[in-house]
């Protein structure tokens, strides 16, 4: 007796409690790659698509991973004065972050069969805003096996992301005026006013996600969309993977799994006073001095698993997986 499955899921997970991930800036050269490829044959087929794919803004760049330092872009000094005699001198500099993306795709037979397959991939290392994808690949796959012959076909793509705090130091000196209080807890550097500050916490996240099918006779289409460069948070760092099966015989499962990892926007902070005086002028000068070190204490820690299989006779398999961890207003 056959089965008849029917089977949709929406999935999504939004991470950050007002600022996560605050992906990567992109580099000073940009790249753009793209494929498209169309079959329709009657035979064995076989298709790999592998994408291995690292950044980081650390001093040292790669060479310094895996230690994680400071991030290599200026840090700032900055004097302000103003009368009467009154001066702050500080300084700050940002902890680096670190992200790797995978992507692998792989489609073959086992025998011969008739196979319409379209795929169309295309990776681009430039800055990315809320809608648009640094890896982006939709896949569209028809067969129909002969004498028991089946289609294999897997999809994959994970990213990875590290970073300490920005900023990871401050330092300061003042005459005559106060200390300035720790950072807050605010939402890290975003264009949107209402984002808050200027101080992002420390993190590490990994999500993957993907989904793969046995079948003798297969009607499935998978899209599958990767970002984390980006000039600002708003954006957010995304991951998403759909699948979609109708009329097909066999196998088709789909998974994703995310450990996110946070510490709050805080930092380790002290400072000192000293008054000394001037005997030739007879002015006496107040003396502020403070450090601020931003905190990897963990403070949220998070992890995700779900997995959906399906064997037999379906009808309709509508599986969508999403991660988003950036800033919410």
């Amino acid at each position: 007796m056959k089965r008849l499955i029917c089977v949709i899921l929406v999935l999504a997970l939004l991470a950050g409690f007002s600022f996560a991930d605050p992906g990567i800036a992109p580099p000073s050269e940009k790249q753009g790659l793209s494929t498209q490829t169309v079959v329709s044959a009657v035979g064995g087929f076989y298709h790999e698509s592998d994408l291995d794919w690292r950044m980081t803004n650390a001093l040292g760049g790669l060479n310094d991973i895996p230690s994680l330092g400071d991030s290599g872009q200026e840090g700032s000094i900055d004097v302000i004065q103003w009368d009467p005699l009154m001066l702050i001198a500080q300084g700050q500099n940002s902890g680096a972050v670190y992200y790797a993306a995978v992507y692998t795709e792989d489609t073959e037979t086992n025998g011969l069969g008739q196979i319409d397959y379209t795929k169309n991939l295309g990776i681009d290392t430039g800055a990315k805003v809320t809608g648009q994808s640094n890896i982006e690949a939709i896949k569209q796959l028809v067969y129909v096996g002969d004498l028991g012959s089946k289609v294999l076909s897997n999809d994959f793509i994970s990213i990875d992301g590290a970073g300490n705090p920005s900023s990871s130091a401050r330092f300061g000196l003042a005459v005559n005026t106060d200390a300035p209080d720790p950072y807050p807890f605010t939402s890290g550097e975003t264009i949107c006013p209402f984002g808050g500050g200027n101080f992002s916490p420390a993190f590490c996240s990994h999500v993957e996600s993907g989904s793969s099918i046995d079948m003798n006779i297969a009607d499935a289409a998978t899209t599958t969309n990767g970002r984390f460069v980006m000039k600002s948070a708003d954006a957010g760092v995304a991951v998403s993977h759909d699948i979609q099966v109708s009329d097909s015989v066999g196998k088709v499962s789909a998974v994703i799994d995310a450990s996110i990892h946070e510490a709050r926007s805080t930092e380790d902070f002290w400072d000192f006073n000293l008054t000394m005086w001037d005997p030739n002028t007879g002015h006496e000068y107040d003396f502020v001095g403070w450090i601020g070190i931003g905190s990897t204490d963990p403070a949220m820690e998070s992890t995700l698993h779900d997995f959906t299989s399906v064997d037999g006779a379906i009808v309709k398999f509508d599986k969508s997986m999403s991660y988003t961890s950036g800033i919410v207003v």
